[in-house]
């Protein structure tokens, strides 16, 4: 790709061992760090903040715990993309979507400025994790509501802050205030209730 510096962060150490490998058989290796180790740790060992256009937050089933390390990595003057993964249930796609853009929309103006907002310009059914429930991603654009013209994303948000194209359509359906989890939203009381996957008090 054209990326001029790429930071990975992994925790398994045989596919960092790969990755290393890999990054130097194609000759980039000088385009890329990687850490081994949680990312959110990472993150904030190497000051990864305001610093990245794009995170992939690949980890499944669910990468929410990494969604607030995401969204303090972009570049503050421009935001960028977060490529967000998680097995979700197909009747749940579009709960699923409003409530992370409603929940990254929240967590960037925690983090950044009452001016930033979350877009998802296009959900990925990437494969099948169980019948009915499938790897998805979303492409949600976080950061300042102008960078909306700059990128030449026709969306007209009508002053939402958080919200989805709907596919095939230019149409944009706001996420509500108050939007209910989906079934597979990190909760102690819930399907993924693993403490490890949550956010991490202080990172």
């Amino acid at each position: 790709g054209k990326a001029a510096r790429v930071y990975a962060c992994e925790w398994n150490e045989h596919a960092a061992f790969a990755l290393k490998y890999n990054l130097k058989a194609n000759g980039v290796e000088d385009r890329a760090v990687v850490y081994v180790g949680d990312c959110r740790t990472s993150a904030r060992e190497h000051s990864l903040v305001d610093l990245v256009d794009r995170v992939s937050l690949g980890l499944l089933p669910s990468s929410e715990g990494g969604w607030r390390t995401g969204v303090k990595a972009l570049k503050i003057s421009t935001g960028g993309w977060l490529h967000v993964h998680g097995n979700v249930p197909e009747i749940e796609r579009i709960q699923w979507t409003l409530w992370l853009c409603r929940c990254l929309a929240k967590l960037a103006q925690e983090e950044v400025s009452a001016d930033w907002i979350a877009i998802c310009t296009n959900v990925e059914r990437v494969k099948s994790f169980a019948p009915t429930v499938y790897h998805y991603v979303a492409d949600v654009f976080v950061g300042p509501r102008d960078q909306l013209v700059k990128r030449s994303l026709e969306v007209s948000t009508n002053g939402a802050t958080a919200g989805m194209v709907i596919a095939n359509t230019s149409d944009f359906e706001p996420s509500p205030e108050l939007v209910e989890k989906p079934s597979c939203a990190l909760d102690p009381n819930g399907i993924l209730r693993q403490e490890w996957m949550m956010e991490k008090e202080g990172v």
